[in-house]
């Protein structure tokens, strides 16, 4: 199990940000926006990746700056547990609807790295996914890396989702019983506006015990 419990000191600026769904130039901006320095705390709430055109790019620009020692700090969520369905044996059905119907997913990126004609008749899935593997273990191990849930100071709980989604989604090792919530809970996942449909708005809101702060990008009108 992944989780964290972190000691910030107040005096320093702490950001959240979810579901960036490999929007590598819209993350930048906002980091510049708010000015991110290398004495901030920056918590991504999951979802990294799917959904976007950068995927691979995303990765490795946070790990660039990992890896120059910002503090940076990262949930999985379920769209980044995607990666884990790209291991033999995989189901074939289940990667078509990935990479032919969703689109904008890690694994076409992957495919197209290695110049791999996934769209003809009679494209092995298998024997393909264990070369993705190979060439691709690194960004297979940074995911599995991220955290499952981090809490601040004993008094703030970060997650992707909430309870009941981490258990119908089914992404998490952690055994969502033994998740204590806390004096405040946040996450990401679903997007605000799904919550009050004939309300077009990204701003955070209360719902079912956690502070929801998806605003929605590539999911809903002006995400």
């Amino acid at each position: 199990m992944n989780n964290l419990n972190l000691t910030i000191n107040s005096n320093n600026n702490i950001y959240l940000i979810s579901d960036i769904h490999a929007n590598l130039n819209l993350f930048k901006t906002i980091l510049k926006d708010i000015n991110f320095s290398i004495k901030d705390y920056l918590f991504i709430l999951g979802d990294v990746i799917e959904k976007g055109d950068n995927n691979i790019e995303i990765l490795d620009y946070l790990k660039n700056l990992l890896n120059s020692n910002y503090k940076i700090y990262i949930i999985k969520g379920n769209c980044d547990n995607v990666i884990n369905e790209f291991k033999e044996p995989v189901d074939a059905n289940k990667l078509y609807y990935y990479s032919q119907v969703l689109g904008h997913t890690i694994l076409n990126e992957f495919y197209n790295k290695l110049n791999l004609d996934y769209v003809s008749e009679g494209f092995d899935i298998n024997r393909n996914i264990s070369l993705i593997y190979q060439n691709f273990k690194e960004y297979f191990d940074f995911i599995n890396s991220f955290y499952e849930t981090i809490t601040i100071n004993n008094k703030v709980l970060l997650m992707h989702s909430t309870l009941e989604e981490a258990r119908k989604k089914a992404y998490l090792k952690t055994n969502i019983d033994d998740i204590k919530l806390r004096d405040l809970n946040i996450c990401g996942h679903m997007p605000v506006q799904m919550y009050n449909k004939n309300k077009i708005s990204s701003k955070p809101l209360i719902y079912d015990n956690f502070l929801h702060i998806d605003a929605g990008n590539h999911v809903v009108a002006f995400g």
